[in-house]
């Protein structure tokens, strides 16, 4: 198995030892509409605050089915907009290769549309 091996349309990264990382989970709920805070910041599960400071191999962010249909969630650099974003919709998966979950930004248009995420903390 190669580091990068095809797994249905998405490139996955093997990784040589699970157990040597930890894997954060969490998510981010829209309190408001046209919402924007990054994955650990207002909005976020209380355990996935722990992740602004930690050093991560990427994390997989997921806007579940049970979001509104018709609207997309936008992942994005911070103060961006819309325009300059990569939109998930309802079901849609995308992979990001970032140091700090603090990194990553994300818009969120509906008031109760949710981000999912999981982050593989760098080994050690």
């Amino acid at each position: 198995m190669g580091d990068r091996d095809k797994y249905g349309r998405e490139l996955t990264r093997a990784i040589s030892d699970p157990h040597s990382g930890k894997i954060i989970v969490g998510k981010v709920t829209a309190p408001n509409d046209n919402f924007q805070s990054n994955l650990v910041g207002v909005g976020s599960t209380p355990a996935a605050r722990i992740g602004l400071r930690v050093d991560i191999e990427g994390v997989v962010v997921k806007a579940p089915y049970t979001n509104s249909q018709g609207s997309y969630v936008y992942i994005m650099e911070h103060g961006g907009d819309a325009g300059d974003a990569f939109p998930l919709y309802a079901g849609d998966t995308v992979s990001i290769h970032a140091a700090l979950l603090g990194d990553v930004h994300v818009l969120i248009p509906v008031t109760g549309d949710v981000i999912n995420y999981m982050a593989m903390v760098k080994a050690e």
